[in-house]
């Protein structure tokens, strides 16, 4: 469990590129997210499995984090449209997200997505049951060129190899 401010403590020192709370558990029930929005080199961030994530924390992160490259919300039931549209509007580094098995979204949260994230090359999605086989369609027929995937990904970003190779 992080606190709200212990997760501030974390990220505000503003050079933080990978993050990963995967499964985090709220100590209130609450949403404290938010803050992460103030990790601005922020570039890969795993939320799978953070329940209690809500539009207001998503769009904050989405504002506040403009080089996000990987984002997984797999799992995330408290994001809905207005949270994918932040992400559509304001993710435009955006080229991997995992959305699979998240309750919430849906046709229109699908379409806000592909209007937007214009970097967006694979899109991680399957068990959404508010995703219409149309919807679907109609998303790989705007954005032919990004590929959707079922596989589910436990871990995001580089791989540790990568991180620790000599420049």
């Amino acid at each position: 469990m992080l606190s709200p401010d212990g997760l501030l403590d974390v990220v505000s020192g503003g050079g933080l590129e990978y993050l990963n709370l995967y499964n985090l558990k709220s100590p209130t029930g609450l949403d404290g997210l938010d803050r992460v929005g103030y990790a601005r080199s922020l570039r890969f961030l795993n939320l799978r499995m953070c329940r209690y994530l809500t539009d207001d924390s998503v769009t904050a992160i989405a504002s506040g984090c403009p080089l996000i490259e990987e984002w997984s919300l797999a799992v995330c039931h408290g994001v809905r449209l207005p949270g994918w549209s932040a992400i559509g509007l304001l993710c435009n580094k955006l080229r991997i997200l995992h959305v699979n098995r998240c309750r919430n979204i849906c046709d229109q949260g699908l379409q806000a997505l592909g209007d937007g994230c214009v970097c967006l090359q694979v899109l991680h999605i399957h068990g959404c049951g508010k995703i219409t086989n149309n919807g679907l369609a109609s998303f790989s027929i705007a954005r032919p060129n990004v590929k959707q995937r079922a596989d589910e990904v436990m871990c995001i970003g580089p791989s540790i190899e990568d991180l620790f190779r000599l420049q």
